[in-house]
């Protein structure tokens, strides 16, 4: 290898260990998906008003959601991955909040001072989909509502973007209102939250799905740093790219001159630090 290349792939390699960066995620309620009942199926979680427990390791896993991450299910609405704080607090907030999980990655499909020891959480494995589901009481009117949210494990593909959903069976009830005393979204501790709404009537309804997707995927084209095209922008891109550089494999030509050289690496580099 020339010594300008090393120079390149050193540059490179200082980008890979900072940890790159992940693709751009959004709310979109334009996609198919539907409720799967799992209240007769599914693991209780024996949860009471305001509570939050550990409930299982994340069994599953895809460019937002680490495989093993402790899930944390909160009463109030929402889980936590990992979080730096269990509690998910009674009065919700933007996004991001230190009140919802510390500001840990966390999806809050109806955030809310909501429930009490009436009504059942339950969660179960299906397949490469986990769902988590609550049928819980509003206060102070009592009225049962349900809403679920599914997580989708696997390597995103040009066909299959969708990280999570939000999937509302019963929501628009007195006191639910469709998300009149909710935030609905996703946060991250180190990435820039995405909100659905906040205390927002109507801003979900009966059959209402929400999807939080990897933009470039559902808009057709993969980001071209995302070089193992999984949907995620980290140092496995840098490693496949850098193999294929060194090697002169043709898909390394990411300017398609018919070279790989420099430019393409400049190219990756490039894309590579700004997560596109």
């Amino acid at each position: 290898m020339n010594a300008k290349i090393a120079q390149r792939l050193g540059v490179g390699l200082a980008l890979a260990l900072a940890g790159g960066a992940v693709a751009q995620v959004a709310f979109v309620n334009n996609l198919p998906g539907a409720f799967t009942d799992i209240s007769g199926t599914g693991t209780f979680v024996d949860l009471g008003d305001e509570d939050e427990a550990f409930a299982f390791l994340l069994p599953i896993s895809n460019g937002l959601f680490p495989l093993g991450s402790s899930v944390i299910i909160g009463n109030n609405g929402g889980i936590g991955f990992s979080p730096p704080s269990t509690n998910l607090g009674p009065v919700p907030a933007p996004l991001p909040s230190l009140a919802a999980f510390g500001a840990g990655k966390s999806l809050l499909p109806y955030w809310a001072d909501i429930g009490n020891h009436v009504g059942s959480i339950h969660w179960q494995q299906i397949g490469q989909t986990v769902i988590v589901q609550w049928t819980k009481p509003a206060k102070p009117s009592g009225f049962f509502g349900t809403f679920q949210l599914k997580i989708f494990g696997g390597i995103l593909g040009p066909e299959e973007c969708i990280y999570a959903q939000f999937i509302y069976q019963d929501i628009q009830g007195p006191n639910w209102q469709g998300g009149a005393n909710a935030c609905i979204g996703y946060q991250d501790e180190l990435l820039a939250s995405v909100q659905w709404s906040f205390n927002t009537p109507g801003a979900v309804s009966n059959g209402t799905v929400l999807s939080l997707v990897n933009v470039d995927c559902l808009n057709g084209h993969m980001c071209p740093a995302d070089y193992n095209h999984d949907g995620f922008v980290n140092g496995d891109d840098y490693d496949a790219f850098a193999l294929d550089f060194e090697g002169g494999a043709l898909g390394a030509d990411l300017n398609d001159d018919g070279f790989v050289n420099g430019d393409d690496f400049d190219f990756f580099a490039s894309h590579f630090e700004s997560g596109c």
